[in-house]
């Protein structure tokens, strides 16, 4: 039997008592069978982070396997745009690449009619873009407190060379603490 709970960050409002119920339902019932999988997803990383990882109640060393899910590389990109039957040169492929990195969703998206100029133009500049406002709506999603993660972000995307932590927190004037170890952690 396996137990799928996808988005399991947005279950966990404060009022839900989400962690201690699936705590006792793990401990109490779960843990003990051998024919229940349990798999907890949530787009929110600090989430699984704090909250199951580092989990010092019920939860605590019960994670048995972490699965990572990374973007596509380059060439992965490739392939699916050769299976998707997108007519895109490798300077195309590499320049939405550049645009969207390897998120799988922002792939599906792109119109096989379309070049890679035109793709961009239609998903984040046209006035109904599909990704207008993504980044904004990414980081508002993900963090209580989203500004210092953007200004964490549109820092480093500044300094093509990257900085070091001191030079970060020059730039963003946050204060050198656990929080924006935190921060850099999620």
């Amino acid at each position: 039997k396996t137990i799928f709970l996808d988005e399991a960050a947005w279950m966990d409002t404060p009022k839900s008592n989400f962690l201690s119920a699936l705590e006792f339902f793990w401990n109490s019932w779960a843990s003990n069978r051998k024919d229940v999988l349990l798999i907890i997803c949530a787009s929110a990383t600090s989430w699984i982070v704090n909250k199951v990882f580092k989990n010092r109640g019920g939860l605590h060393n019960r994670v048995t396997v972490r699965i990572a899910l990374a973007p596509f590389t380059l060439r992965e990109c490739e392939q699916f745009s050769r299976e998707k039957g997108l007519k895109l040169s490798r300077y195309q492929i590499l320049s939405l690449y550049m645009v969207m990195g390897g998120v799988a969703l922002y792939w599906t998206m792109l119109d096989k009619h379309l070049s890679a100029v035109q793709n961009i133009d239609e998903l984040f500049f046209n006035r109904q873009a599909k990704l207008k406002g993504e980044f904004n709506d990414l980081y508002d999603s993900l963090f209580k407190h989203p500004d210092a993660y953007k200004d964490i972000i549109v820092t480093l995307g500044k300094h093509l060379s990257g900085l070091t932590r001191k030079e970060l927190l020059k730039y963003t004037g946050q204060a050198d603490n656990g929080v924006f170890s935190d921060r850099l952690t999620e």
